[in-house]
């Protein structure tokens, strides 16, 4: 047996399907794992089953719809128990009720606190017209904590100590406390109430109870799996080095991180890289946008404009983007082009060129699914 690994990234500013490319890739490979390599909470991966159900992906593989399928989330990724906790009642509500059995958590893994979405919301909200297009989960303000204080932050491996978890949310509840303060009267104390107030031991009341199996090693995750599939989150366009600051994300976006964790095992199987794209570009809230649109009013039910983001915008396809995208990840070895069923596939021939074996071709509209290999 060859192990065959499945890269999936989005080649825009998210929003591209990547659930729906998940989805038919553990189905059509019978792949029995779905790794998650980068983002976190703030993720929002639509998967519509043939018999209709819905859910929406935020920190569980897109592939959980399929029996027996396992998640795996990576020491890359940044995660909010009690929002995974949320999303495990709504899948038990369409059908899914061993989620919990099917997911494993690497130690390392950062864990977002409310104090930390409470900073990024209050952030963005006081730049008024000058948002950075955060989505309000806390991604950015973990993140920088980690680059900063390392080893007092929280990890997933920490919510196995009482007294470790404890320790570490009060000196990030402080760090968070300096942050409100700085802003003085910007800062809205509605949002940041929880700040003010004591949550420590309510926190870890609602975290002991977290039911996620942590683990200490990719490798024994992977071992005798024939097919997995690596899921990405948000788009190349938005990553931390190739997106445009401040509008950007605070994760790698590109397959960087799914290469390494398999480099770091010694994996010598088949690795294929799969570049997602729609016929249109989209974009939640602030940030450079340049073939932005006004009159497309396409339909998109699952994604509205919020408090944080503001508007979500459409846009024509842009091929210098997609250009750009693609030297960013050095190729890829097919493109999955989602939405033809909604403009068509004006520029297929000239995405062609950058991925000759396939073209994936799908749209909200409709559930029929197609995969042509050349």
């Amino acid at each position: 047996m060859t192990p065959h690994a499945h890269l999936v990234a989005g080649m825009a500013y998210g929003d591209e399907g990547k659930g729906s490319i998940v989805d038919f890739l553990v189905r059509r490979h019978h792949a029995s794992l779905v790794v998650r390599y980068n983002g976190g909470s703030q993720c929002a991966h639509n998967v519509i089953t043939p018999d209709r159900r819905h859910h929406t992906f935020a920190q569980f593989g897109a592939g959980s719809f399929v029996p027996g399928v396992r998640t795996h989330l990576s020491q890359y990724m940044l995660i909010n128990p009690l929002n995974m906790m949320c999303e495990e009642e709504h899948l038990r509500e369409v059908g899914v009720s061993d989620i919990w059995d099917r997911t494993t958590v690497h130690a390392k893994a950062l864990i977002i606190t409310p104090y930390q979405k409470a900073v990024n919301r209050v952030l963005e909200m006081s730049r008024g017209q000058a948002k950075h297009g955060s989505c309000g989960q806390g991604i950015g303000i973990t993140r920088e904590h980690y680059l900063i204080h390392r080893d007092k932050v929280i990890f997933a491996g920490d919510l196995k100590s009482e007294s470790t978890t404890k320790e570490k949310l009060e000196f990030i509840r402080k760090l968070c406390r300096d942050q409100i303060s700085r802003l003085g009267h910007k800062a809205d104390r509605t949002e940041s109430s929880i700040i003010w107030s004591d949550a420590t031991n309510w926190l870890w009341e609602q975290y002991k109870h977290w039911p996620a199996k942590i683990v200490n090693s990719f490798a024994d995750e992977i071992d005798g799996v024939e097919h997995m599939v690596f899921e990405g989150a948000q788009g190349v366009l938005l990553d931390e080095i190739y997106g445009v600051p401040p509008y950007n994300t605070w994760t790698d976006t590109t397959f960087n991180n799914a290469v390494s964790l398999l480099s770091g095992v010694g994996f010598n199987g088949k690795k294929t890289k799969i570049g997602v794209v729609r016929t249109y570009y989209t974009r939640h809230g602030a940030g450079p946008f340049e073939t932005e649109v006004n009159w497309m009013c396409l339909p998109e039910p699952h994604n509205a404009t919020n408090k944080y983001q503001d508007n979500f915008r459409q846009g024509l396809f842009d091929m210098k983007k997609f250009e750009y995208a693609m030297k960013a990840v050095g190729g890829v070895d097919y493109v999955a082009l989602n939405h033809n069923d909604v403009t068509g596939s004006y520029y297929l021939d000239k995405i062609k060129s950058f991925a000759p074996i396939g073209i994936w071709g799908y749209g909200p509209s409709s559930l029929e699914k197609s995969w042509t290999e050349e």
